[in-house]
């Protein structure tokens, strides 16, 4: 990489896929953590030492999900640890849509939905803002029913906090059932009580 970045100039965008293909295996009684984090030390340092170079590392997620997206990178945190910037694709096998979480030094941590359509990845919803929100539905209402999911897609999209009245009235359902379902998504962490009576998504993590 360095023998091309040195012909070819700066401003380069170098793309490595994937990571374990380059990776050098640990020396005797080297740690994990302090192996991978070498690693991506150098490809840190590669990236500095020529002005306006962007190197993205393709890497794997573990099969068995995590409930932190960082933690999801395969290997030891060493990997996420040394790198710039972390952005983790994660979707269902054989669904077109996804969650692209993002997280990094320089920027703000985000989720956006996306849609795969004819061999792109686009915003669901069509701009950052609206794949955000998108965001926060599917995973307010992951694992959820048909009608409790309804229940908090008519909250989140409600635009102020609403009345157990207002739930019931728009979701059609006995208001002893609105009660008791606001009170579980409560609970799950999927809603939040702003007042006595008044319900709203829950906006941070």
């Amino acid at each position: 990489i360095r023998a091309w970045l040195d012909e070819f100039g700066h401003n380069s965008l170098v793309l490595i896929d994937t990571y374990q293909k380059v990776a050098t295996p640990p020396k005797y009684g080297e740690q994990g953590y302090g192996h991978d984090y070498a690693i991506g030390g150098n490809f840190k340092r590669l990236a500095q030492d020529y002005e306006g170079v962007c190197l993205i590392v393709v890497h794997h997620v573990r099969k068995a999900g995590a409930s932190d997206f960082v933690d999801g990178v395969s290997g030891t945190n060493g990997i996420a640890g040394s790198a710039d910037t972390v952005v983790v694709l994660n979707r269902a096998r054989q669904d077109n849509k996804a969650t692209l979480s993002v997280t990094g030094r320089d920027i703000s941590e985000a989720e956006f939905a996306l849609t795969f359509n004819e061999g792109q990845w686009q915003l669901m919803g069509g701009d950052l803002q609206s794949a955000q929100s998108h965001a926060l539905q599917i995973r307010d209402t992951a694992g959820l029913g048909a009608t409790m999911a309804e229940v908090v897609t008519f909250v989140s999209g409600a635009g102020n906090p609403v009345t157990i009245k207002q739930v019931s009235d728009a979701c059609q359902l006995p208001t002893d059932t609105t009660k008791t379902y606001l009170s579980r998504l409560v609970n799950d962490e999927r809603l939040t009580r702003t007042s006595r009576g008044l319900y709203a998504p829950v906006t941070s993590v």
